[in-house]
């Protein structure tokens, strides 16, 4: 055997041994780093060391004085200006939404460090609570590439319900885990993903849609003889249904309502830009005419994907 080879092999079974201790059980063996994987590894590992220097005696004034607290809310921003540009990518504008993910895995990074300075975890920590955590929910994938796809999400579902029995056996409800401060579109799917993996359901997108038509009479009934309350709660059902039936054709109902919004805005925009050519005043334009406005951004906007590009 060559010194290469002898060199390779025992470095090769302690790479295996680091890359995760549930590796060496499994019969699909993960494959050693892609060149990818290595750079996003280094470059993961350089943020670590930049925030624990910007932390340090040494480091920068304003970074040590933050906590969890002060650094939180930015979290919530920063998280949201990704999901806005990920938003303009759906539209193929990519210019802001990898800085908006940098930015994100920062305060990831940067939250990491307070756990680990006050003793709790550590960023790598979380790392392998999330890599365990993807293997075994891959059965598939790590384990056995016999499971068969219509499997795949029955085994999803009873392997977290199994990592939560086995962490705290007392009565859970399916709904823990979904945080309460998710956008109302966005829990409302989470809330019915849930509902539907034990069978609450409608059978169908033609039985929900005639449940829209009921919600939809309820409202109109309540808007002609109800509170203001009860208005609400009428159009909460309803927003509610409208979700299970984008569910229903498998579509994303907050993706659907931001990329209606941002058509809207962008065509709105449209709108601004041809009542300022023609020097009026946006808020003293009848309403007749903003209509007009509309159409010829319409038209403005068909054209323009009508035309190829150079």
């Amino acid at each position: 055997m060559s010194q290469t080879n002898t060199q390779e092999a025992p470095l090769k079974e302690t790479f295996k041994r680091w890359l995760h201790p549930i590796q060496m059980k499994l019969p699909i063996v993960l494959p050693f780093f892609s060149p990818t994987a290595l750079r996003a590894g280094y470059r993961a590992a350089q943020l670590t060391q930049i925030v624990a220097t910007l932390r340090s005696p040494q480091g920068c004034p304003w970074d040590r004085k933050q906590t969890l607290r002060t650094i939180l809310p930015d979290l919530r921003e920063e998280v949201l200006e990704a999901v806005e540009a990920g938003q303009k990518a759906l539209d193929g504008e990519y210019d802001d939404f990898q800085e908006e993910l940098g930015d994100v895995l920062f305060l990831v990074t940067f939250l990491s460090r307070f756990c680990e300075e006050d003793g709790h975890f550590s960023l790598a920590d979380a790392y392998t609570d999330i890599v365990e955590k993807m293997i075994r929910r891959h059965p598939h994938v790590f384990e056995d590439p016999s499971i068969k796809e219509e499997d795949i999400k029955r085994n999803w579902a009873k392997i977290k319900a199994q990592e939560k029995a086995s962490s705290q056996p007392t009565f859970r409800s399916i709904f823990e885990g979904i945080p309460a401060l998710l956008p109302a579109l966005h829990l409302a799917q989470k809330i019915s993903a849930k509902a539907i993996q034990v069978g609450f359901d409608w059978p169908d997108e033609q039985a929900v849609l005639r449940k829209v038509d009921e919600e939809l009479q309820e409202l109109r009934e309540a808007i002609a003889h109800e509170s203001h309350e009860r208005q609400e709660a009428e159009l909460g059902d309803l927003l509610f249904t409208i979700v299970n039936l984008a569910r229903h054709l498998k579509i994303d109902a907050e993706n659907a309502l931001a990329s209606t919004s941002h058509r809207f805005r962008k065509r709105f925009q449209q709108v601004e830009q041809l009542v300022f050519a023609d020097q009026k005043d946006l808020h003293e334009t009848p309403q007749h005419e903003l209509e007009h406005y509309w159409q010829r951004a319409k038209e403005l906007e068909k054209h323009a994907s009508n035309t190829p590009s150079s």
